[in-house]
This record gives C-alpha cells, sequence and structure tokens, in this order.
C-alpha cells in the first residue's frame, strides 16, 4: 500500500482541545499556520488514530510511536481486496490482521463524530470540515 512511515512519532502533535465522551478520549487540534481541523482517537491499546484532511487522511501511531499514514481509500480497498476469496494471496497476515483491526477502530471513529454530530446539532459538522 502507499503508506509513509515515520519513526518516532512521540511528539506528533499537542492537542488544542480534548472531549471525553463514554469515557473514551478524543483530541481535536490544529496545527499552527494550518486551518485544517484533526481528530485524534485514543484506543486502549495505546494506539492512536488521527484523521485529517476532511477525514480523507489516516494516520495510524501504534503503541511504539511508528507512524503510518494511508489515503482512506487505500484502506478501504486493501479491505475489500481482502475480503475477497484468495484476496490475501501474496500478502503477509500480519498486514491483513493490521488492516482489520485499522478498519475497526475507524468504524469505531466514525460511531464517535456521528455522536458528536448529533449531540451538538450538526455543528460539529461543520468543525470536521476543515
Amino acid at each position: 500500500m502507499g503508506r509513509e512511515v515515520f519513526e518516532n512519532a512521540k511528539h506528533y502533535r499537542v492537542p488544542i482541545e480534548q472531549r471525553c465522551l463514554a469515557g473514551e478520549p478524543l483530541a481535536r487540534f490544529a496545527l499552527p499556520n494550518l486551518t485544517a481541523c484533526k481528530f485524534q482517537f485514543n484506543f486502549q491499546d495505546h494506539s492512536k488514530v488521527i484523521l485529517s484532511s476532511r477525514g480523507l487522511l489516516v494516520t495510524h501511531i501504534d503503541k511504539n510511536y511508528q507512524l503510518t499514514r494511508w489515503h482512506l481509500s487505500e484502506v478501504i480497498a486493501a479491505s475489500l481486496r481482502y475480503a475477497e476469496p484468495r484476496g490475501t494471496v501474496g500478502v503477509a497476515p500480519d498486514q491483513v490482521k493490521f488492516n482489520q483491526k485499522l478498519v475497526d477502530k475507524l468504524k469505531y471513529c466514525k460511531e464517535i463524530l456521528l455522536s458528536i454530530k448529533s449531540a451538538t446539532g450538526g455543528s460539529a459538522a461543520s468543525e470536521g470540515k476543515a
């Protein structure tokens, strides 16, 4: 897949706003000199998922601070390909497992963002567009 790997992502971003929903932390932040809003989801396995570029760019930081980045379309395409018979031929089993876990995390992120949107009467949609 077309992914970028970055080393030592420990100090990758600094949150400017944090919300806690149903006991799960969600941090919303923007980078200096950029107007884009990003959402960071922290998971119990100590990994993080960051959605940016209007949700079309997915960044994953694992518990060892290894950062990988994909376009959302790449994650979905890989998931659909792996679901087909013989779709995993020639693909490392760890990559298939990682992709499925990432898709599960993205589904969770979607549910949280939808719950924010409905709880705020849709105003979160305008915040998440950046």
